[in-house]
């Protein structure tokens, strides 16, 4: 896990189901009766639950998860998550705007990290100023 100031925005997007069936099946697995996103349903070596997650399904089958955290993102399971499944397209965005404003994304492919994007300062700031007029 990432450990940053306050509360911290996650936007976790899976991309590569061939069908909303397949699609279906991979976010009945990641939920549990008390989660939403529920990583150990996966794989018992993967220890994140986020209660309240908000999800949705995109036109291209992908699921794209939001959920608060504080202090912390659980980046280093999302990592081992897309090795544990290779063939899709893992995309997570942190937005920690409390203190000096980070925004950090990361792009999975073929299971393992192929785009980090890092980007501090004010455009950050106004993110969170945006995010909690909606979220906060």
């Amino acid at each position: 896990m990432i450990y940053l100031e306050g509360t911290v925005v996650n936007q976790i997007e899976i991309k590569g189901f061939s069908d909303d069936k397949k699609s279906e099946k991979f976010r009945k697995q990641i939920k549990s009766l008390r989660s939403v996103f529920h990583l150990s349903q996966m794989d018992k070596n993967l220890d994140f639950a986020a209660a309240d997650a908000s999800w949705k399904k995109k036109d291209d089958h992908s699921l794209v998860y939001l959920f608060l955290t504080e202090g912390f993102s659980p980046e280093s399971e999302i990592c081992s998550l897309a090795e544990l499944y290779p063939h899709l397209e893992i995309h997570h965005m942190i937005i920690s705007p409390n203190g000096k404003g980070l925004l950090l994304y990361f792009r999975y492919s073929g299971g393992k990290l192929s785009e980090k994007t890092e980007q501090t300062g004010s455009v950050v700031h106004m993110l969170g100023d945006l995010i909690k007029g909606g979220f906060l």
